[in-house]
């Protein structure tokens, strides 16, 4: 296992290889005998090597990372890391005074200056920065069918929740949409 060398937010594993996947009863075997691969995929099982790598993602609370905006609501600013699109940033945690504009579903900073207020908006697609100030893992792993759910099949399914999701802050200086923070 080595540290990514992309700015050390994960680390890069090595893939695994030669592994092999056998569906439920292809393993049974006689008590006391022992089979081999070619013994398992004689029984009617489907047998293949598969390849993959996977990423882990675990950012540390407090810290620093860019993403771009994905959409705004009432909720808050939703944020994309491109592989990661869980991460919200609530309305309290937005620079202040802030204000949800119904009419272009964004959220507004009305930064105040010795001129006036002035609107900034933060679109859809614009690179921000934030902190990391809390995370929740959930656990979603699969259920059985319950007797209610079995005889409303009709029914909208509920909405899936993320097994992992972040929340951020862009409450303190230097935060928020890059162009703010830029001098031009």
């Amino acid at each position: 296992m080595t540290r990514s060398s992309q700015g050390g937010r994960g680390y890069h594993l090595p893939p695994l290889l030669s592994s092999g996947i056998l569906p439920g009863g292809a393993a049974q075997q006689q008590p006391g005998r022992s089979r081999g691969r070619r013994a398992l995929l004689a029984l009617g099982s489907v047998g293949g090597v598969v390849h993959f790598r996977y990423v882990v993602f675990h950012p540390f609370l407090d810290e620093i990372l860019i993403g771009r905006i994905k959409g705004c609501s009432p909720e808050g600013v939703h944020v994309s890391l491109g592989f990661f699109d869980d991460i919200l940033i609530p309305p309290e945690s937005l620079q202040q005074p802030a204000k949800f504009d119904e009419a272009e579903q964004v959220w507004v900073w009305e930064y105040e200056t010795e001129e006036g207020a002035h609107d900034l908006y933060m679109d859809t697609g614009e690179e921000i920065r934030f902190r990391v100030v809390d995370e929740s893992f959930v656990d979603t792993s699969p259920t059985g069918p319950s007797s209610a759910e079995a005889t409303s099949s009709s029914e909208e399914l509920p909405k899936k929740e993320a097994p992992y999701t972040l929340v951020g802050s862009i409450s303190e200086p230097g935060l928020g949409l890059l162009s703010w923070w830029t001098s031009s």
